[in-house]
């Protein structure tokens, strides 16, 4: 089987902010057809209005998504971590392709404390001032919503070791470690330490 990569912008290191994501008709062709099967596989049974969600979607790894969602019947929130068993972009069959799926129950203080350092991630959305080609890497789709704002939404490709959306890129690796977790795990301490320094951070514009 050929591996192919999927060409990407590579961000420049002065803008440390998310980026607008790419209208339809605006997008590469090949991701018009990429694209239904990642909604199918990753996101068929996941909430429209997530209070936060990243898609995480690497050239050549397995791509997943995490998704945080409120129960509005007991006014509880969730973890989701959905995860394909293998790179659906490189697959020619993707309808076989095994999805693996973990839920638990999250904080509310820690959900609403990752829904406003989304938020305001997202409010930062800008377009890089320069910008490179780039064929390996990984893609990160932010998406949140809050009540009177709607459903908000922006990306990043591989950001800088030291940059802002690194470290927001780390809150997502942390998120996909607490989903597989034992009970009882200090992840989400470290989550909500994590939260609070990146607020920080992010709140002071560059």
């Amino acid at each position: 089987m050929v591996a192919f990569a999927q060409p990407v912008i590579i961000n420049a290191p002065a803008d440390d902010h998310l980026e607008p994501e790419a209208g339809y008709f605006a997008d590469f062709n090949f991701r018009h057809e990429y694209y239904p099967h990642i909604r199918n596989l990753l996101l068929k049974n996941l909430s429209q209005n997530p209070v936060a969600r990243v898609l995480v979607l690497p050239t050549f790894a397995p791509e997943y998504v995490i998704s945080i969602e409120k129960d509005k019947r007991w006014d509880t929130y969730f973890l989701i971590c959905a995860e394909a068993r293998e790179n659906i972009f490189q697959q020619p069959a993707k309808e076989g392709i095994e999805v693996v799926v973990r839920r638990i129950q999250l904080p509310k203080d820690l959900a609403l404390q990752l829904n406003k350092l989304f938020m305001t991630a997202i409010g930062q959305v800008s377009y890089r001032r320069n910008q490179a080609w780039g064929v390996d890497g990984t893609t990160f789709h932010f998406t949140a919503y809050n009540v009177g704002e709607g459903v908000r939404s922006g990306c990043t490709w591989s950001p800088q070791r030291g940059s802002r959306m690194h470290d927001l890129v780390q809150v997502t690796q942390l998120l996909q470690k607490m989903a597989t977790a034992k009970e009882n795990s200090p992840i989400a301490q470290e989550l909500a330490v994590r939260c609070e320094n990146l607020m920080k951070r992010i709140s002071v514009t560059p």
